[in-house]
């Protein structure tokens, strides 16, 4: 992810440095697959960081933007249908 660093994002607020760790190998994989998989990470930022919450901590993830989310290998999606 050329000229852009995770810690632009939050990881910088943990306290604890191996949270810290934790978030920057969650982003960091994360990042690193949808690119090697040929597609765009560079300007997902947003949806890699909090995809990538979600996965550390066990979460669902609730989004109205299936198609955003969804090649994100891991992330229990669930979709919200109005």
């Amino acid at each position: 992810m050329t000229g852009m660093s995770v810690t632009d994002y939050g990881a910088e607020i943990a306290k604890d440095e191996s949270i810290k760790q934790k978030r920057l190998a969650a982003f960091n994989r994360l990042s690193a697959a949808l690119t090697g998989q040929g597609r765009g990470a560079h300007f997902r930022v947003q949806d890699i960081w909090l995809a990538s919450q979600a996965i550390q901590h066990g979460y669902k993830f609730l989004t109205l933007n299936k198609k955003d989310f969804a090649d994100i290998q891991g992330l229990d999606l669930v979709v919200f249908i109005t």
